[in-house]
């Protein structure tokens, strides 16, 4: 009896590791009474990914031509997309069980549109294709059609939509009647489908021109115009699709892009807003003596806000109405300052500089005299003084020959000249626009004179003619001996 009571058990365990989860049996030994059973943890796995149109707002774009043109496509780990999200419609056709796509056409400007699908109902392919259209947008969707295969073989499903809006999207939702999964293929068609006109993006334009970002139409021709707007437009070249338009007055201006086909047109709206122009236009650059207050005003006023600020400058600037085009500034020491003023209007702007110069006046010159050298070409140091507000320079006013300062820029210089001779030279400091204040000084160069007394002699008598050569300079005899 104790057997078939251990059979008993045996079964009831394997039962319960059916339905409760997988056990592994650990022997202990060779007696079955010594055996263990536990529970083996369930091996990991990663899910395998969804489709990437697996919901709406991920639809794939069908391309919409003036002939079906048929696209491979499957619903393979596709989710049921009303219990991600059940605000989306249950289809109302069909047997639909999950596992549905999802895919968006454009309506074209002819209004009609054929969505069809096919299915070769074989091995890897779904079997009985239902599909249904969708109007609004992927977070709110409409369905205004359900259709079921069409064929007497169930390959395809057909759609004839008419009466919509030209650029409508409708979104398509693929999914298998028998709740399988495989490949299908898709398309979307209608009159004029080929027919698309893309403007682009409208903008700003801080000027009275704009770039379109139209799309070259992949048939027919395209063509801008105005539709509205407070002025008129004129284009480089109406065809095409990325030209410049210029308007000639600022506002709001709507343009269309057409696409004509001779049968068929569509067209795009886009909005341009063209600002007033902004320019920045500040006074010329100025230079002021012996003063720290200006003002700050422009060449012409524009259009916008102004705002005055200190860009540089030793000091700090003090502007009494920054956000005026004209204004008052008092800076706290002299030098060059920078003031940029930015005009803006919306997001336009528009900045220029205006630079002022604020000096002080000069040091007054001096110097400590004239000089005289006398055999050499180059003077002892001019003895000009050290300025402390300016700049000094030297320079000749007269002389025979040609002079070189060795450092002109400083009253310690000297002045290395061409021949002897008498030279004037001026020490002069300025400052900017401020009076100049200048000191002069002679400078002679004597050439050394010869002394040549010629020869000596016996005389018979007490006189005797000296025969001394003349040189520069004046000659004088002197007696440094004798008897009498």
């Amino acid at each position: 009896m104790k057997r078939p009571l251990l059979f008993v058990v045996l079964f009831l365990l394997l039962f319960v590791s059916v339905v409760m989860g997988t056990f592994s049996r650990l022997s202990a030994g060779g007696n079955l009474k010594d055996d263990f059973w536990g529970e083996l943890p369930a091996l990991p796995g990663t899910p395998p990914p969804v489709p990437t149109n697996d919901l709406p707002c991920n639809a794939t774009p069908l391309s919409v031509s003036s002939a079906c043109s048929l696209a491979q496509y499957n619903n393979i780990d596709a989710t049921d997309s009303w219990v991600t999200d059940n605000t989306i419609p249950v289809p109302s056709c069909g047997n639909y069980s999950g596992g549905d796509v999802w895919f968006t056409a454009v309506v074209p400007s002819s209004g009609e549109m054929v969505i069809l699908t096919y299915s070769e109902r074989t091995a890897g392919w779904l079997d009985k294709v239902n599909f249904a259209v969708y109007t609004g947008s992927c977070t709110g969707l409409t369905e205004i059609g359900c259709y079921t295969p069409t064929s007497s073989g169930l390959y395809i499903t057909t759609a004839v939509l008419s009466g919509r809006t030209a650029g409508e999207i409708l979104y398509v939702r693929v999914y298998d009647q028998e709740n399988t999964i495989g490949n299908f293929q898709i398309c979307a068609s209608g009159p004029c489908g080929d027919i698309i006109a893309d403007a682009g993006f409208g903008g700003e334009s801080c000027d009275l021109n704009f770039k379109f970002s139209g799309t070259a139409p992949i048939n027919g021709t395209g063509t801008w115009s105005i539709v509205s707007g407070p002025g008129s437009a004129s284009y480089s070249n109406a065809a095409d699709p990325a030209t410049t338009v210029s308007v000639t007055a600022p506002g709001t201006y709507r343009f269309a892009w057409t696409v004509d086909s001779g049968t068929c047109s569509d067209a795009d709206l886009i909005d341009v807003i063209f600002s007033q122009p902004v320019f920045s236009a500040p006074e010329d650059d100025k230079d002021l003596c012996n003063i720290l207050s200006s003002t700050l005003t422009v060449l012409s006023a524009s259009v916008g806000n102004p705002e005055w600020k200190q860009t540089s400058g030793p000091g700090i600037a003090a502007i009494d109405t920054p956000n005026s085009f004209f204004s008052n500034v008092n800076v706290s020491e002299y030098g060059v300052y920078v003031f940029t003023l930015t005009v803006t209007n919306g997001t336009c702007s528009a900045s220029d500089d205006l630079v002022i110069g604020f000096y002080e006046e000069p040091t007054k010159a001096g110097v400590i005299g004239d000089i005289s050298n006398c055999g050499t070409l180059t003077s002892n140091p001019l003895g000009g003084n050290t300025p402390t507000v300016g700049t000094g320079v030297w320079s000749k006013i007269s002389g025979p020959g040609t002079v070189v300062f060795s450092d002109i820029n400083s009253g310690n210089s000297t002045a290395t000249v061409s021949v002897y001779g008498t030279y004037e030279y001026q020490w002069k400091i300025s400052n900017g626009p401020c009076t100049e204040s200048a000191a002069t000084l002679t400078v002679t160069y004597f050439d050394p004179p010869i002394a040549d007394a010629g020869t000596g002699g016996d005389e018979c008598d007490l006189n005797f003619n000296l025969s001394a050569i003349a040189s520069l300079g004046t000659g004088t005899w002197t007696k440094t001996g004798g008897s009498g």
